[in-house]
């Protein structure tokens, strides 16, 4: 060894980035590589992770009654971002890193052989579609303070390739309902000379040709050939048909039955504002009821649900009424950020922590004195 760099394990750069938050956003194959392969499952997590999948396996046996609501809360830089973000890619089997699954990215991390164990028989019975929502970033241009419902809905649609145009998006799934779609695409590339897919999110070109055909298609819902540019974005729906209806539409174009919906600080988000509360509680009310124990919502947040002091810092009696809707609980240590920093920015290779351990041996004494 000749310097201090030749201590340090070669295939982690001391001068590598490393990303301070984890986001959502950033699913490219080679980020989410980057970011799983500096994941740190210390004992406190493995102990949280091995219990939460002996739940999960357990409700699958149970049938459709089961509760499906998980709250994973810790301090800030504990990694509930990261666990819930790479645990719900796990059951993924579409989100490929290197050729494989990603799953065997994060099988590579966890160490404990009963939890390595319970991650590899759960993820081969529940094979799911994954949608992760950020309330961080993942706002609706002037749509301030919306419902996490509406902001989850309008997730869902945009992730299934739908337009970013909400009554847009709402237009092409009723096409895709009524068997018109293809016609739709057709006339567009016909008189238009355009592919939808490349003007389906410009709000110009949307204005300038989407009502003439909305009324040719639909002339009884739109009378006049300008009646879709009067349209609202905001569509008003009963929250068990929203959820239905995402329910369906991730069914429809992934064909897979189990979905996972990963909502990041969404204690943050509502905060004890009672109406965003209440939609939350719904949410999750309505994905049990109408998911039949297939769909899973886990949400994220600083904040427990075990405590109904409104003096406390974080949590306030509002935020505990979703403890019954999210019964199971995911609580990170604090204490962790200390290990996981520590492993990811100073750990040896196996020779140099050999040499190192060789030379406070020879010189620890006189280093103490």
């Amino acid at each position: 060894m000749n310097t201090i760099r030749d201590l340090f394990d070669p295939k982690k750069g001391l001068d590598r980035p490393i990303n301070t938050v984890i986001s959502f956003q950033e699913n490219e194959e080679k980020k989410i590589k980057s970011e799983v392969s500096e994941y740190i499952v210390t004992d406190s997590i493995h102990k949280q992770l091995e219990d939460l999948l002996m739940k999960m396996d357990a409700a699958i046996d149970s049938g459709g009654s089961h509760e499906i609501g998980v709250w994973i809360s810790g301090f800030y830089g504990s990694g509930k971002s990261s666990f819930a973000k790479y645990l719900s890619l796990a059951f993924d089997q579409s989100t490929i890193v290197d050729g494989v699954p990603f799953l065997k990215h994060f099988q590579n991390r966890v160490t404990k052989p009963q939890a390595k164990a319970l991650l590899t028989k759960l993820s081969s019975r529940f094979s799911a579609k994954v949608i992760q929502l950020d309330l961080a970033s993942d706002q609706i241009p002037g749509q301030a303070g919306a419902s996490v419902s509406f902001i989850l809905f309008n997730k869902v649609i945009q992730a299934l390739g739908y337009s970013r145009i909400i009554k847009v998006s709402l237009f092409e799934r009723k096409l895709k309902v009524d068997g018109l779609y293809d016609k739709f695409t057709k006339i567009i590339k016909d008189r238009y000379k355009q592919n939808w897919t490349d003007i389906k999110n410009n709000p110009l070109v949307i204005d300038g040709i989407l009502p003439k055909i909305a009324h040719d298609l639909y002339p009884d819902l739109f009378n006049t050939d300008q009646s879709f540019s009067q349209v609202e974005n905001e569509a008003v729906h009963l929250m068990s048909d929203q959820v239905k209806e995402m329910i369906e539409i991730i069914r429809e174009e992934t064909g897979k039955e189990n979905i996972i919906f990963v909502i990041d600080e969404v204690g943050q988000y509502v905060g004890s504002q009672q109406a965003k509360i209440l939609d939350l509680q719904g949410l999750a009310e309505n994905i049990k009821n109408i998911g039949l124990g297939k769909v899973w919502i886990f949400s994220t947040a600083q904040q427990t649900l075990t405590e109904d002091d409104p003096s406390a810092t974080l949590n306030s009696p509002e935020l505990y009424k979703l403890k019954d809707r999210f019964p199971i609980s995911v609580v990170l240590e604090s204490s962790d950020i200390k290990e996981i920093c520590y492993r990811r920015l100073l750990e040896k290779s196996a020779e140099g922590e050999k040499d190192l351990g060789q030379l406070f041996d020879t010189y620890g004494q006189a280093l103490r004195q």
